[in-house]
């Protein structure tokens, strides 16, 4: 899932909101924020 146009600020938002609840991986570039899920396998 791939977000564009986004700052600093708000990335770290959606961050912190999303890791308490999730095991996300984020990448951030010049305001594009990409959020992958490692596979149900990896998690083991």
């Amino acid at each position: 899932m791939s977000f564009r146009g986004l700052d600093w600020q708000v990335f770290k938002q959606i961050q912190s909101l999303l890791t308490n609840h999730t095991r996300a991986y984020f990448n951030y570039d010049n305001g594009v924020l990409e959020i992958t899920m490692p596979l149900k396998s990896h998690e083991r």
